[in-house]
């Protein structure tokens, strides 16, 4: 009876076991994605009172500058990016430390009269995970 006993604990540890000392790159081992989220991603001319201006679905052929705002919500503590992308390739990255629950942010970009075309911005939370892309096409 008592090597029963021992037998059924032991089967019942061993899985246990086994999944915690498995260290060799399992889908286990891969973080779960942010729990944090974009409640408002806009592209703008500019930002006043934390607040954006106006919006833009496409930047005008002569408008040479453009913002991306977001407000981020449950960051508290990361530091979030905003990656610039132009037609596929990263031109820039801005960081931001998110210090509330709540975060309002943004980042702006000069568009050269070479970089007319798609523009992408990748929201990037503090583990690395992209959240949100968002486009928009320069004229």
């Amino acid at each position: 009876m008592k090597k029963l006993l021992l037998a059924l604990v032991a089967s019942l540890l061993l899985p246990i076991a086994m999944v915690q000392g498995d260290d060799h790159g399992s889908a286990m081992d891969v973080p779960e994605h942010s729990s944090g989220e974009v409640a408002r991603a806009i592209f703008t001319v500019g930002i006043e009172d934390r607040e954006p201006l106006l919006t833009l679905n496409a930047i005008p052929e002569g408008m040479n500058e453009v913002y991306l705002f977001t407000d981020l919500r449950d960051f508290e503590g990361q530091t979030v990016r905003h990656r610039w992308n132009f037609e596929g390739s990263t031109v820039s990255e801005v960081s931001f430390d998110v210090g509330g629950p709540r975060w309002r942010t943004w980042s702006r970009r000069t568009i050269g009269d070479d970089q007319r075309g798609e523009w992408s911005v990748d929201v990037i939370d503090g583990d690395g995970y992209i959240v949100e892309s968002y486009t928009i096409t320069a004229r």
